[in-house]
């Protein structure tokens, strides 16, 4: 079968213009994928270095009681016959606040009382009308509730750290929006055998008596403060080649990696004392990624306002309105 040649031209120009059309499609393809492979920055999130502070805590629990409170006992054996003051009443010292009937058999004695030796308030009751006591039962809890003695128990590694006169902050969950201050009056000399731990005693003012003694409470002691440094979490730190602290910082969408000097750590947040300058964007998460000289594409964590009240320390912040 003989084909004209005005039908072999027809046809190669067919070809021609699918061969184009193939070729422009493969080179698209191909850009496409050049600029993705050329596309290779690492997305972080950085934060301008703003100066501020870094307090540290330790943070330890602690028991609230009344201030000298005492137990009361009983002083012979038998019933409890009354109660001269109850819960909450004020106590003068020597004044009576259990009755206890001292009744044998064949005689009768008078009612032998169970007086406060302090002035103060009854705080608990620990005994019924009609129990019957020994001597030496614990009958009632008399002590100042105007200001409470919180009890912590500090580790030996820390006990170092803690001396009198340090100020001691109390969250409770009773009552959990407030913040208390105390000041640690009293130290022990010596560790628990048993517990390798040291007792200390703050002072807690209660005048409102809104707290009430047998409450546990979170206890953060103040042990220091470092000013006009840099606060990042401690997650962001990397380490040089000779192995010191470093962090990686934007600069015109590289990541520098520069070496720093931490002068506090508390939580998981680092003060930065020296090796970073004012405005630098430091990134501060990400950086498990990158390596120095890596192209980065930088995002802004917080605003600037909001990253000034986020290196606020939590208990400095609440302080202000802890009254």
């Amino acid at each position: 079968m003989k084909i004209s040649k005005s039908k072999i031209i027809m046809i190669t120009i067919i070809l021609l213009v699918l061969g184009l059309g193939t070729y422009r499609i493969v080179s698209n393809n191909l850009k496409g994928k050049n600029k993705k492979e050329v596309d290779n920055r690492t997305t972080v999130l950085v934060q301008k270095a703003a100066a501020g502070s870094l307090q540290r805590f330790l943070d330890l629990y602690g028991e609230l009681k009344a201030d000298n409170e005492v137990s009361l006992t009983s002083p012979v054996t038998g019933k409890v016959l009354r109660f001269n003051r109850l819960e909450g009443q004020p106590v003068r010292r020597n004044q009576s606040v259990v009755s206890i009937d001292r009744f044998e058999v064949g005689a009768r004695y008078a009612a032998a009382p169970v007086a406060s030796p302090v002035n103060g308030v009854v705080t608990r009751i620990l005994v019924s009308e009609g129990a019957d006591v020994t001597v030496g039962t614990p009958v009632a809890m008399v002590g100042d509730i105007n200001k409470l003695e919180a009890v912590i128990q500090v580790p030996e590694s820390s006990a170092p750290e803690v001396k009198v006169g340090q100020k001691v902050y109390f969250k409770t969950r009773a009552i959990p929006d407030r913040i208390f201050e105390g000041t640690i009056t009293r130290r022990d000399l010596s560790l628990n055998p048993e517990t390798r731990s040291l007792t200390v005693r703050a002072e807690i003012p209660n005048k409102d008596h809104v707290l009430f003694s047998g409450i546990f409470a979170e206890s953060f002691v103040f042990i220091e403060e470092a000013t006009n440094v840099y606060v990042v979490p401690e997650s962001s730190l990397a380490k040089t080649k000779e192995g010191t602290d470093a962090i990686f910082v934007n600069e015109n969408e590289i990541a520098v990696l520069k070496p720093v000097e931490i002068s506090l750590r508390y939580r998981d947040q680092v003060a930065i004392a020296s090796g970073i300058n004012e405005g630098d964007e430091m990134i501060v998460f990400g950086r498990e990624y990158l390596s120095d000289g890596a192209p980065i594409r930088p995002l802004p964590q917080v605003s600037e306002e909001d990253n000034a009240t986020e290196n606020v320390q939590p208990l400095s912040e609440t302080n202000q309105t802890k009254k």
